[in-house]
């Protein structure tokens, strides 16, 4: 895991931490297409362990509200010429079911929807603190008023690694 990305997350406590079901749902595909091996044992270890410990109780299901974000966010990107993956379109709509910001390193395929979105990993957009973000595009200190979800590209880089 990146520094600035270990760093941003030790900055946020684990109480303001969400992780999305479809996260979990793309992360056992990641896995299911990788060859048998030292890698893909890890990542299972990993998902079936260490990630339900992490977010023990925060991990967010697809219920009604979510369901109704997404149909909307998958329509305005239809509407808009966009393509929106479908689990992509669920951790967005997650979000904003939830009221959350999202981290990810896959900006670009969040913007325009209306979501409050960080990158870990680039400067420009840190997490403060208190956990909350902090966008260098607002006036410095305005904090977005937003618990973070921090989990969606984290793992797929995880993937990448192992």
């Amino acid at each position: 895991m990146a520094a600035s990305v270990r760093c941003n997350l030790n900055a946020i406590k684990r109480s303001f931490t969400f992780n999305s079901i479809a996260s979990i749902a793309e992360i056992r595909r990641g896995e299911a297409l990788m060859d048998a091996g030292r890698k893909r044992d890890a990542l299972n270890e990993w998902l079936t362990h260490d990630l339900p410990q992490r977010f023990e109780n925060r991990t967010v299901p697809v219920d009604a509200p979510v369901a109704l974000a997404w149909g909307d966010l998958m329509a305005l990107a239809k509407r808009s010429g966009r393509g929106l993956a479908s689990m992509d379109g669920l951790i967005a709509a997650t979000a904003v079911a939830h009221q959350l910001t999202l981290a990810t390193r896959n900006t670009k395929d969040f913007e325009g929807f209306g979501l409050d979105v960080i990158d870990p990993w680039a400067g420009g957009k840190t997490l403060g603190d208190d956990g909350r973000a902090i966008a260098t595009r607002r006036p410095v200190g305005h904090a977005v008023d937003r618990r973070i979800q921090a989990l969606y590209t984290i793992t797929r880089r995880y993937t990448d690694r192992v």
